[in-house]
């Protein structure tokens, strides 16, 4: 059997309120609460990609969002048509510096755009295998940084 590899880019979205990290989900009807990702398009590269698809799917200017690190690759195996795909999503950590309030992406089935504390978004988070990300992120957001 074939398999068909998939490449996507996305990003764990942050502010900071109050000295603590809220971290951006978005709440898909067929899915639950998710971090913005998606396939990456051909003649882009994984960052452009992951910062395209912030702004869209939750209404954040691009331009008000910084890609602070790479927090490494998500990889998945899946079917879909009878077809097996192995996919790796790099995951980037892109702080908001918008100060707007995201607004989800209707056409694209997503119904609300919210930060969370790190315990909260762990109680709403669809898919599991993302916790580590969101680990990694508050984890490297906790550390005194100079800047």
């Amino acid at each position: 059997m074939e398999i068909k590899k998939a490449f996507s880019a996305g990003g764990v979205v942050y502010k900071i309120v109050d000295g603590v990290p809220h971290f951006l989900l978005l709440n898909k009807t067929d899915q639950g609460w998710v971090i913005p990702k998606v396939t990456v398009e051909a003649g882009e590269n994984m960052e452009t990609t992951a910062l395209r698809e912030i702004s869209e799917e939750a209404g954040l200017s691009k331009d008000k969002l910084r890609v602070v690190k790479k927090l490494g690759d998500l990889e998945t195996e899946f079917f879909k048509d009878t077809v097996e795909y192995y996919k790796v999503t790099a995951i980037f950590l892109v702080e908001d510096i918008s100060g707007a309030v995201p607004s989800p992406q209707a056409k694209e089935a997503f119904t609300e755009a919210k930060y969370f504390e790190l315990d909260e978004a762990f109680e709403v988070l669809a898919y599991q295998n993302l916790r580590p990300y969101l680990v990694n992120a508050f984890d490297y957001l906790s550390v005194d940084r100079q800047v």
